[in-house]
């Protein structure tokens, strides 16, 4: 094999493996806080098998809104952040152990009604 062919054959190579590792599935659910609602909201469980997890979530309000992430039936609050209004925040892809997530939504405080919009999102690369 002369160094055109090997260099042609190395660049096809590095090729495919970037589109193999670029390959993913998802599974999301979303949640609406709105400021008419009891202390918060929270989106349906996701399976994350792989424990790599991704959110957005957006302050519609005028006042911080709170997102938290919640691991198993709804009392384990493993992540947490602060949306200043008119905010969005993206996290990019996080690992947590594998397990059911949900997206909770809340006010900072009862006294500090706001409202917003947030996706949890369960990653899974493949190839």
């Amino acid at each position: 094999m002369n160094k055109e062919q090997y260099l042609k054959n190395d660049e096809v190579q590095a090729n495919e493996e970037v589109s193999i590792a670029a390959k993913e599935t998802t599974v999301s659910a979303s949640v609406s806080y709105k400021v008419g609602l009891v202390g918060y909201a929270t989106s349906s469980r996701i399976d994350a098998p792989d424990g790599i997890l991704r959110v957005v979530a957006k302050n519609t309000g005028s006042n911080t809104l709170v997102v938290r992430v919640i691991r198993g039936t709804g009392v384990a609050i493993v992540k947490e952040w602060s949306v200043a209004p008119g905010k969005t925040i993206t996290t990019g892809d996080f690992s947590l152990p594998p397990d059911y997530y949900s997206l909770r939504l809340a006010r900072e405080r009862d006294s500090y009604p706001t409202s917003g919009t947030g996706t949890i999102t369960s990653v899974q690369y493949y190839g």
